[in-house]
């Protein structure tokens, strides 16, 4: 069985804008391996050719068939190459051959890095009142984060205070990721609590279980 893999110098599977990359297919010991390959980059969404280009800037018109020296298990297509829009594209291996044809879809980011995660937030909030039922205004709520679930990935979190303040009619709402522990105070009102953030879009603060 092989294995195609796309992807620059410093992130596996995905390329950066105007970053050089590589695609390069891998076979196993055993396998029988193809005379040639043939390498063409897609776009990932209507399937149309996409233009590559080489370390000159000089457009690579795909697809581009390869040799396939026997006695080497990896096989590179050649030259590096950058693409110079942030997209989702398709490698698509034509291997003219006893082997499988096959295809690896692969991201192109922006070149200044990664895309930034998405975290679910759950928006926190309620209504704060004096003994008479009248909306205090001004009323400061913070939460600090003490502990993240193992299932997040891709970010780390800091335990920076996330800060509120009621307005006219007593609101006050604070957005945090869902998951996570969180100690929330009210010091004007004695409140403080350790609750997990509800996996739910909005929570009533003073509802949650």
């Amino acid at each position: 069985m092989a294995f195609l893999t796309v992807g620059d110098g410093d992130f596996g599977g995905v390329l950066r804008t105007n970053v050089l990359g590589r695609i390069y297919v891998t076979f196993e010991p055993g396998d029988a391996l193809p005379a040639t390959i043939t390498f063409a980059v897609k776009d990932g969404v209507t399937g149309a050719a996409v233009t590559i280009y080489d370390s000159a800037g000089t457009a690579i018109v795909t697809p581009v068939s390869m040799t396939v020296n026997p006695s080497v298990s990896r096989v590179y297509f050649t030259p590096e190459f950058k693409i110079k829009t942030a997209g989702n594209y398709v490698a698509v291996i034509d291997t003219s051959g006893p082997a499988a044809d096959f295809e690896q879809l692969f991201q192109v980011t922006a070149a200044g890095g990664l895309p930034s995660p998405t975290m679910n937030l759950c928006v926190i909030s309620d209504h704060i009142v004096d003994p008479a039922g009248a909306a205090l205004e001004n009323v400061g709520i913070s939460a600090r984060v003490l502990s993240v679930p193992k299932i997040l990935t891709g970010a780390a979190i800091t335990t920076k205070i996330v800060q509120a303040f009621t307005d006219s009619a007593g609101y006050f709402s604070l957005s945090l990721i869902q998951g996570v522990t969180a100690d929330v105070i009210i010091p004007e009102v004695g409140y403080r609590r350790t609750l997990i953030v509800p996996s739910t879009a909005t929570a009533n603060l003073f509802s949650i279980a």
